[in-house]
């Protein structure tokens, strides 16, 4: 999880100001529709638990 959410922040959260609550929500929400099943499996792959070829 804690690679998702450095995913997230770097690629879609950064560098932004937010009105308030509910953008910072939305633009939340967006990101996180951003992640393909592909992408998650990349960004979540862990060397030590994975087999090689589900990486």
């Amino acid at each position: 999880m804690e690679r998702l959410w450095t995913y997230l922040r770097s690629h879609y959260l950064s560098n932004r100001a937010y009105d308030g609550y509910d953008d910072l929500l939305d633009a939340g929400a967006e990101a996180w529709r951003q992640i393909t099943p592909e992408r998650l499996r990349s960004v979540c792959a862990c060397d030590d638990i994975m087999p090689e070829e589900e990486r």
